[in-house]
């Protein structure tokens, strides 16, 4: 169980919140607690930090910030700033220019690794 006074290991502020909205897009709240609700975002952070090596890291901060910047040219705002919706259009867009791109996705990760 986490700590009340838990503290991020690896990830900024910012970077903990597009997790948690991530997360939270992927396992929502319905009937049962969502993802934000029991910390998966704390947990991500903690099984990157302890369980991964530097390389591994970085690709996830990468993607963070690609989540980020795509969601500025889509919505013009910041990722953690949108609706549902709003969020939901801008993993398709991803999910599109990773179909599209996908050679470019692995040879930057290989680089990167």
């Amino acid at each position: 169980e986490l700590q009340p006074n838990w503290k991020s290991n690896l990830l900024s502020e910012e970077q903990l919140a597009i997790t948690a909205e991530l997360a939270d897009l992927i396992i929502p709240r319905t009937n049962t607690p969502g993802a934000k609700d029991v910390d998966v975002h704390k947990r991500i952070d903690e099984v990157l930090f302890y369980s991964h090596e530097s390389e591994e890291q970085n690709l996830f901060i990468v993607g963070l910030q690609q989540v980020d910047d795509l969601s500025h040219s889509i919505l013009n705002k910041k990722f953690v700033e949108g609706n549902s919706q709003e969020k939901e259009k801008v993993l398709e867009a991803l999910i599109v220019d990773y179909q599209t791109n996908k050679n470019n996705y692995v040879k930057q990760a290989s680089q990167n690794s």
